[in-house]
């Protein structure tokens, strides 16, 4: 209703599994740089499963737990449409991520392309 009201033009897809969501995206990924996910999204790794363009937004509103927290801590391509006093109970990002800058030792010859944040991490083994 507020899309109507404003006149702002979107398609609207129902999806019923992760491989329809899949498909989905993979139909109108390259007509739409934003994306709305309603109640679903946020417990799986978003960019992981749909592998995105770097230019593409996801806007998730989802009342599932456990949110992924590839999720939480992505503040460039994912948006968590959350209430403010949600507990999502998420761990520390030091905890669970390192950038690979503090792994390797950098001499500079690496694409300076201004990559996301979120290619330079990787999860901790534990």
């Amino acid at each position: 209703a507020l899309f109507q009201c404003d006149h702002v033009q979107y398609t609207l897809v129902p999806v019923s599994g992760w491989q329809e969501l899949e498909t989905a995206f993979l139909e109108h990924k390259e007509q739409f740089h934003y994306f709305i996910l309603l109640n679903c999204g946020a417990n799986i790794d978003l960019l992981d499963i749909l592998q995105p363009d770097e230019d593409a937004t996801f806007f998730v509103c989802d009342t599932h737990r456990p949110v992924n927290v590839v999720n939480v801590y992505n503040d460039t391509q994912i948006k968590l449409l959350i209430k403010q006093d949600d507990d999502l109970e998420v761990p520390a990002y030091d905890d669970i991520f390192r950038d690979e800058e503090d792994d390797e030792d950098h001499l500079g010859d690496e694409s300076e392309d201004g990559s996301e944040p979120s290619e330079k991490r990787t999860r901790l083994e534990e």
